[in-house]
């Protein structure tokens, strides 16, 4: 089957044997697809991106078994919608080269020929934590470097309210601050009858000394 974006290719139909394991090729075709699964370990779709891309793999199933001719751009569309419904942009190519991959497999399983399956199996998934991991980090940094700014805003605005309320305080309430010697010629009175009184910095009650 030729494939390409012009001219449709007729379908053919997969073996009883091959159309389960196409479909699981299909499943780990997609599993791999570094966008595809961040955008599921993100939830960019919501919280039910997971289960929407399992609904996925049998949509794409359903269009490589039913469709009557194949179109490499219509499949292509197909992937580009549904990124775009779970809030995905993908301007990497990866979309082309997934379907591009998926009418390979499709081809291989019509040929009862499952290597790339068997070498999809073998392969691990994209390591997409340190991705997530770095984009936290850079979204705390932001924040930190906010909080600080902020901080330091916080900090000189009370300074200034504070030297802006001096200046607009009584007299009365400046009587607080009257020298230590002014109070103490103030609080020493002498009795009638001989006696100074001092006043005491601890008790309100002086002590008497006679003159």
């Amino acid at each position: 089957m030729e494939i390409d974006g012009g001219d449709g290719a007729a379908r053919q139909d997969l073996s009883t044997e091959a159309r389960p394991i196409f479909r699981e090729g299909i499943g780990l075709t997609f599993s791999r697809w570094a966008a595809l699964q961040m955008a599921i370990d993100h939830e960019w779709g919501g919280r039910n991106t997971r289960l929407r891309a399992e609904q996925l793999v049998d949509e794409v199933f359903d269009w490589f078994t039913q469709s009557k001719e194949f179109y490499a751009d219509d499949l292509e569309n197909l992937l580009f919608d549904f990124m775009l419904k779970i809030n995905t942009e993908v301007e990497d190519g990866s979309v082309e080269e997934v379907a591009f991959n998926l009418m390979i497999l499709y081809e291989e399983c019509l040929k009862c020929n499952y290597t790339s399956v068997q070498n999809l199996s073998a392969q691990p998934q994209p390591a997409i934590s340190h991705v997530r991991q770095k984009l936290y980090d850079d979204e705390d940094d932001s924040s930190d470097d906010e909080g600080d700014e902020m901080q330091g805003v916080g900090h000189q605005s009370s300074m200034m309210e504070k030297e802006e309320s001096a200046p607009n305080s009584s007299p009365a309430d400046m009587s607080v601050d009257k020298p230590i010697a002014e109070k103490t010629a103030e609080a020493e009175a002498e009795d009638k009858d001989g006696w100074t009184t001092v006043s005491s910095s601890r008790k309100k009650k002086g002590s008497r000394q006679q003159k």
